[in-house]
């Protein structure tokens, strides 16, 4: 550790590796990497990213050093294990104070668990089944084994660390995935109008919103079902994100990838997220935020956040109830905390100062 005195003060630096397969813009791990980065290099810790894909055009503070260790030509199954096996080299060259991976490596202190192979195919009634299913399965089963604290994205996930992987539950801490509330702050009813009428959406109709990057695990052919007999009413499916969604149904509108989506929640009377397995849910959390109320799966995690003035928790598998829900919701009978990150323990500095506790580091 690096200390430094300053009369009153003793400030310890701590050397952070931080270790991720890739540091591109991508998702929501990228993004949850970019946040780490700097909270601890806004503390003066010296920070280190350990990645095997880098994309330069990525901002970094200037003294924030990139480790790139490329997995090589290999086949795409086995480049997460070439990694690994490069990051094992390096850390045995290499002293750190701290290092946190983001998953599937078994060489740092402490690794997040966002999700699991088994976990995933069990809540899809499938087994391994390929190559990649099992090279998945080992380096999940590597990196909770080889680590000391496994930090799961809600206890949906540490149930299954427990009963799939057979991991200590002491072993597993529940950390929900932090949000950013720079970006989203408390709104007033004029910025949720303003952003209604920007959009151009009618205000005598309802509009619900749908926002995934894989749309048969998180319930699209579920509720493409269900507004096909919705067209006689004044309700719209809004779908934003990836791949794009063709439907002659009038009353389901494509919106496209928004890299800025929080006017879309702003103006929506609600979120629906109908997933039949989803670990965390961060849009969830966005939604929330944006004081747009929820009705998502009981198989999403994030819904051990939700109470009964936040959102609706339906099973992903009854469309009956989905279409009842959706027909008869109201969004006034929903009032959202204006601290609502504050109150759930979510913000940044939450999620940190948790970790570091857990750490031991704080």
């Amino acid at each position: 550790m690096y200390v430094l005195t300053l009369s009153f003060l003793i400030f310890v630096a701590l050397k952070v590796a931080l270790i991720h397969y890739r540091l591109i813009q991508f998702g929501g791990l990228e993004t949850r990497l970019k946040n780490y980065i700097r909270f601890f290099h806004e503390r003066g810790d010296v920070v280190h990213v350990l990645c095997a894909k880098y994309n330069p055009i990525i901002e970094l503070p200037k003294d924030v050093k990139v480790v790139q260790l490329g997995a090589g030509l290999l086949p795409k199954p086995f480049r997460q294990g070439r990694f690994d096996a490069r990051l094992g080299r390096y850390m045995k060259r290499h002293r750190y104070d701290f290092s946190l991976s983001l998953g599937r490596t078994s060489h740092q202190q402490f690794i997040l668990c966002p999700g699991n192979h088994l976990g995933y195919l069990h809540k899809m009634n499938n087994k391994p089944a390929s190559i990649n299913d099992l090279e998945q399965i080992r380096m999940d089963r590597r990196g909770f084994h080889h680590s000391q604290i496994i930090f799961a994205a809600s206890e949906m996930i540490r149930n299954e660390l427990i009963s799939l992987y057979h991991v200590h539950p002491d072993k597993v801490k529940i950390l929900y995935p932090p949000l950013n509330t720079t970006n989203y702050t408390t709104p007033t009813r004029e910025e949720k109008r303003s952003a209604r009428l920007a959009l151009n959406w009618d205000t005598n109709h309802r509009f619900f919103l749908f926002v995934s990057t894989g749309h048969e695990r998180k319930g699209l052919p579920l509720l493409l079902s269900i507004f096909e007999k919705l067209t006689d009413t004044n309700n719209h499916l809004i779908i934003m994100g990836l791949p794009e969604v063709h439907s002659s149904l009038p009353n389901v509108h494509y919106a496209g990838y928004q890299s800025n989506p929080r006017p879309y929640y702003l103006a929506a009377d609600a979120l629906l997220h109908p997933s039949v397995y989803e670990p965390y849910g961060q849009i969830v959390a966005e939604s929330l935020a944006s004081h747009t109320p929820v009705i998502i799966s009981d198989q999403v995690g994030a819904s051990e956040l939700v109470n009964e003035m936040e959102g609706i928790i339906l099973p992903p598998q009854s469309a009956d109830k989905w279409e009842e829900t959706i027909r008869e919701f109201n969004p006034h009978n929903f009032a959202i905390s204006p601290t609502f990150a504050f109150d759930k323990k979510i913000t940044l500095s939450h999620h940190m100062q948790k970790m570091l506790e857990w750490a031991n580091m704080k």
